[in-house]
């Protein structure tokens, strides 16, 4: 018969404890922070023409203290290039418009340790060829989030740019516009000796 006396408060106690435990772990993960930053760097000449591939690289870093869960990193293409294709690192999952599109490409990174880093993602890029933005500054930028606390999001984006130059036209003559520009040489030569 004690033991049923006791088995009610034991019940009773219960949802107490499990408050109490719920709390506990609820101030733990609050507790938890990860400084996640992300840098992008163009490879490359730093002038290109329409038409032209541009590689950008994107690498993130956890500084700590704590691991970092469900990282996403996101490029949203601005005008002026196209998706040519990414290659991530082994187990990440990046989404992307179909190549030769334009739109956003994302990976995710499931968790990273303090102190380690992803990457570099080498996403690859054409410029294009007509249009408003096939010429002059093209900045690509990309942030960096995560599902736990960061207490610094002033390192959270990270840029790089490039400047789509005209493709320079260089004159071509035909054997007959040779043929012409020489003869026109030739004739104001006789024509200034005549004088």
């Amino acid at each position: 018969m004690i033991r049923h006396r006791r088995f009610p408060v034991l019940l009773a106690l219960s949802p107490v404890m499990l408050v109490v435990l719920l709390a506990s772990d609820r101030a733990r993960a609050a507790a938890l922070s990860a400084d996640v930053t992300v840098t992008k760097d163009r490879t490359g000449p730093g002038a290109v023409h329409p038409g032209a591939h541009v590689t950008w690289d994107i690498s993130v870093l956890n500084n700590g203290p704590d691991t970092a869960t469900n990282v996403v990193w996101t490029d949203t293409l601005p005008c002026g290039v196209t998706f040519d294709e990414i290659d991530p690192p082994s187990g990440i999952i990046c989404t992307s418009p179909p190549a030769g599109g334009t739109g956003t490409v994302s990976c995710t990174i499931p968790t990273l340790a303090a102190s380690a880093s992803s990457g570099p993602y080498h996403l690859q890029t054409d410029v294009v060829t007509s249009g408003p933005c096939a010429i002059g500054f093209i900045q690509n930028d990309v942030t960096v989030t995560s599902d736990t606390p960061d207490p610094d999001e002033t390192n959270n984006a990270g840029n790089d740019g490039v400047t789509s130059d005209p493709i320079p036209i260089v004159p071509t003559l035909s054997i007959v516009g040779i043929s012409l520009l020489g003869a026109a040489v030739a004739l104001s030569g006789l024509l200034f000796l005549r004088r």
